[in-house]
């Protein structure tokens, strides 16, 4: 049976509503330590290009990255 258009996203937001901030962008600073084990970020340039809530950003310039 085809599910219609209409339905098909009723039933995903009505999922993506009962999920978290952490559900969604949480990655348990998976990203920062592997940077972090790429060296030292302080003085590097670095271009955040994700979509989130700016997390990784915030963590890396508090290490020194610009």
């Amino acid at each position: 049976m085809k599910v219609s258009t209409k339905r098909h996203w009723q039933d995903f937001w009505d999922e993506a509503d009962r999920l978290s901030l952490e559900d969604v962008y949480g990655n348990d600073g998976r990203i920062v330590r592997e940077l972090f084990a790429l060296g030292d970020p302080a003085g590097k340039r670095v271009l955040e290009v994700g979509a989130g809530t700016g997390r990784d950003a915030v963590a890396l310039a508090a290490a020194g990255a610009e």
